[in-house]
């Protein structure tokens, strides 16, 4: 799994009606850390945690939010592209926490 990431950089996840946002960086390994700001440019992914736990839960995958605009994207889609698959198995991963 994290070798799906690898290489992706950071991305912003914030929760639309207020509860918060988290900053990921994936490094070249494919480990993932937190980051206090994100850096300049990076993508933002923003939804409201409702739509949050329906991705997290399998009830959509990534691109289909970001089709339907349940998840709102802002930054370079060619970046996004190759990790689109990538971001569907980390929701599979977050499920034992919502």
């Amino acid at each position: 799994m994290k070798a799906r990431l690898a290489g992706f950089g950071a991305a912003r996840f914030v929760v639309a009606d207020g509860q918060g946002d988290v900053v990921v960086e994936w490094g070249i390994d494919g480990m993932a850390t937190r980051c206090e700001a994100p850096p300049s440019g990076c993508p933002v992914f923003t939804a409201t945690a409702v739509h949050w736990v329906q991705f997290v839960s399998g009830d959509f995958t990534a691109a289909a939010g970001v089709l339907s605009g349940k998840i709102h994207f802002q930054g370079s889609i060619r970046t996004l592209l190759p990790y689109t698959l990538a971001f569907n198995e980390l929701a599979k991963v977050a499920r034992p926490f919502v």
